[in-house]
């Protein structure tokens, strides 16, 4: 009877991935299969003359770096220019090239990963896009709803509960 609950339950997750479509993204792999998650070339680098000890929240970074309006890389991190005289960094959430990103208010730098904002999980994939729909992490499938909040709990997901 175990057997056949777990064979069931299986077929309903499969099932459900198949309904769930190009908002399914595989943690384990960092593989968006989300068409629109931006690429890379959408971002730009940035030249840097700081130093490991330079700060960018506000502080001299910013007028020792040439920022370019949209995506700049610093340091191994992502950061959003709204403006470049005087340089402004984004902070919370961003919505371009029809995805949704967080910066930290904080840091200014962009999310991946599993991330809390306002209160609520999300997961953002390694360009920072917030997933919607099933997304694998570890083995454990989670389910992000159109907001991209997480859910907890029983979720009614393609007619089943989860």
């Amino acid at each position: 009877m175990a057997r056949k609950k777990r064979i069931t339950l299986i077929l309903i997750i499969l099932s459900t991935l198949l309904l769930a479509g190009p908002g399914v993204v595989d943690i384990a792999n960092a593989e968006p299969i989300s068409s629109s998650i931006p690429t890379d070339f959408e971002r730009q680098s940035v030249p840097s003359t700081l130093s490991p000890s330079d700060s960018i929240d506000d502080g001299p970074a910013q007028e020792s770096v040439k920022w370019n309006l949209g995506w700049n890389s610093f340091d191994g991190n992502w950061f959003y220019v709204d403006s470049v005289n005087p340089v402004s960094l984004h902070s919370g959430w961003l919505y371009t090239n029809g995805a949704w990103y967080w910066l930290d208010p904080s840091t200014h730098a962009m999310a991946s990963g599993l991330h809390e904002c306002n209160g609520s999980a999300y997961w953002f994939d390694a360009s920072g896009s917030m997933a919607t729909g099933w997304v694998l992490d570890g083995g454990t499938w989670y389910y992000a709803t159109g907001s991209g909040a997480l859910a907890s709990g029983w979720a009614y997901v393609g007619g089943a509960w989860y």
